[in-house]
């Protein structure tokens, strides 16, 4: 439990979530920019998929190991809410993967139609750095700062 409430260990988990949504932002861009290109089907490289593949596994450590250093109190304490939220995303990262496993195999169409209803959701995953902000104040008040600048200047 002291590595999980660790300042180090907080802010390796605000780097990798700020890191998968820069990430998740280069993979839109790659997708929309291939979509329009013949032959209108997108495939993603190779990179992108290990990538994310890795993302995929780090997030599902992480994930353990507070759910584990916690235990119940995981889904009872003062940030149950967030932890709600993180499982939730963890579950569709989850199955996500499942739903690239079974998309070659000869599973009914309409369960992996399903599954990939659940790429829409991946966006919500950048959501998780609103959270982490969370224990860089001084951080989460500049972005507040900048946010509002920006909004004066539109």
């Amino acid at each position: 439990i002291r590595v999980v409430k660790s300042r180090i260990y907080d802010t390796m988990v605000l780097l990798l979530i700020m890191l998968n949504t820069f990430f998740l932002g280069i993979q839109v861009q790659h997708a929309a920019e291939s979509t329009g290109k013949p032959p209108y089907h997108y495939e993603e490289p190779q990179a992108i998929i290990v990538t994310e593949l890795v993302f995929f596994v780090l997030f599902v450590i992480e994930w353990s190991m507070r759910v584990s250093a916690y235990g119940a109190a995981f889904f009872r304490g003062e940030d149950s809410g967030w932890n709600i939220f993180d499982s939730t995303i963890v579950l569709f990262m989850v199955l996500e993967q499942l739903e690239k496993l079974f998309e070659g195999s000869n599973m009914p169409l309409s369960q992996v139609a399903a599954l990939r209803m659940l790429r829409a959701v991946r966006v919500i995953r950048a959501v998780r750095m609103f959270y982490a902000l969370r224990f860089l104040s001084g951080l989460r008040v500049l972005l507040q700062t900048v946010v509002i600048a920006l909004k004066s200047m539109i």
